[in-house]
């Protein structure tokens, strides 16, 4: 299951605050998170495909979603 917006601040806080944020490049390596790369959207729990995420696409709305739910997405800059 996903932690919460919350859980995910506490866990943060255990680190130096000075450390970067990196996410998981596309094929390999890593890139930096940038503020402009965070946003909230809509994502499908039950389109996933087991080899590529467990989530459908990250869309703006729900519409045609069987299973939505809100979240915040962190992507690559």
């Amino acid at each position: 299951m996903a932690i919460k917006v919350y859980q995910l601040i506490e866990e943060l806080k255990k680190f130096d605050q000075e450390l970067e944020v990196i996410v998981a490049g596309y094929e390999g390596g890593t890139n930096p998170l940038d503020k402009d790369n965070i946003r909230i959207c809509y994502v499908d729990t039950s389109a996933g495909e087991e080899w590529c995420g467990l989530y459908g696409d990250a869309e703006n709305e729900s519409t045609g979603m069987e299973t939505p739910i809100l979240a915040i997405l962190l992507g690559r800059s």
